[in-house]
């Protein structure tokens, strides 16, 4: 987006303010609860297309931690699932329309001491017949941050 690449798709291109704007309005909220934290950050806009699929399909996301800061995730379809701390049982987390789900990645967890946690969440199937789609923006330390695990400095 900000270095205008021909390679985005052609309906980004044509609302090119809308999505700069829902761009910025991220990066301030996730800027907003970092910024006692650090001040050094990268961001990433994902937009995730699942096409219609039975159950059976199989495709999804595995199951994994985010590693970056904060994870802002925008869907009104059901599909996401955490593993609930200490065991191995997976729910579903509700999509509430008009609301993120918010994730902690593993920065965050380190940053925090711990008191932040980054949980295990993976992407099943569900039976649909429209496709579905998702925006999530992640938030990191920027290239070069290095973490001093010890002292938990950036």
């Amino acid at each position: 987006m900000v270095a205008h690449s021909e390679l985005l798709p052609q309906a980004v291109k044509e609302r090119a303010e809308l999505f700069e704007s829902f761009i910025g309005l991220s990066h301030f909220v996730n800027k907003t609860l970092l910024a006692s934290l650090s001040d050094a950050s990268n961001m990433t806009l994902v937009l995730l297309h699942y096409p219609q699929q039975n159950f059976d399909d199989g495709m999804g996301h595995n199951k994994h931690t985010d590693i970056g800061s904060i994870t802002l995730l925008f869907t009104k379809e059901w599909g996401l699932q955490l593993q609930q701390p200490g065991t191995t049982q997976w729910s579903f987390v509700a999509p509430r329309d008009g609301h993120a789900i918010i994730n902690i990645g593993d920065w965050l967890r380190f940053l925090s001491g711990k008191k932040f946690n980054s949980y295990l969440h993976r992407v099943v199937p569900v039976a649909s017949n429209e496709d579905r789609y998702q925006i999530a923006y992640f938030l990191r330390p920027e290239n070069a941050t290095h973490l001093d695990t010890e002292r938990r400095r950036v």
